[in-house]
């Protein structure tokens, strides 16, 4: 392996590998390698776990079922399927939600602060901010 910048005949070498290019090059790999794709999971039991389970809204419009890293919403009065989505546990203190809603078909995100192990505080992407208390 060569370190120049000039091939045997003088011309500028294609395909010589150069210092600061195999440098970039691992750092890119590196930092690819430790990217999650779409629809990967983190442990949901990281973070002090426990997220499995039933989850009431604070005005108890729905319930939401948490259970290995995907939950479903259903309307409490009717039992309607209101949203189907992923959780993804950030920190101890922090989860986030993606899901789509059944009726707009449309993809929402949240993020969740976590001050006790049943209390989730969250804010959508819309700024619109709702709470989940764990009963079960």
């Amino acid at each position: 392996m060569r370190f120049s910048n000039r091939g045997e005949n003088g011309r500028s070498g294609a395909g010589i590998v150069r210092p600061a290019g195999l440098v970039a090059a691992l750092l890119i790999a590196v930092a690819v390698s430790g990217c999650e794709t779409q629809g990967k999971k983190a442990n949901p039991l990281a973070g002090g776990g426990g997220l499995s389970g039933s989850w009431i809204s604070s005005d108890s419009v729905f319930t939401a079922e948490f259970q290995d890293g995907s939950f479903t919403s259903r309307a409490n009065d009717t039992g309607e399927t209101l949203s189907t989505g992923n959780y993804i546990v950030v920190s101890a203190n922090e989860v986030r939600l993606e899901w789509i809603g059944n009726l707009s078909r449309q993809q929402n995100v949240a993020s969740c602060q976590r001050p006790s192990v049943d209390i989730l505080n969250c804010t959508d992407q819309a700024g619109r901010a709702f709470s989940l208390r764990k009963t079960g």
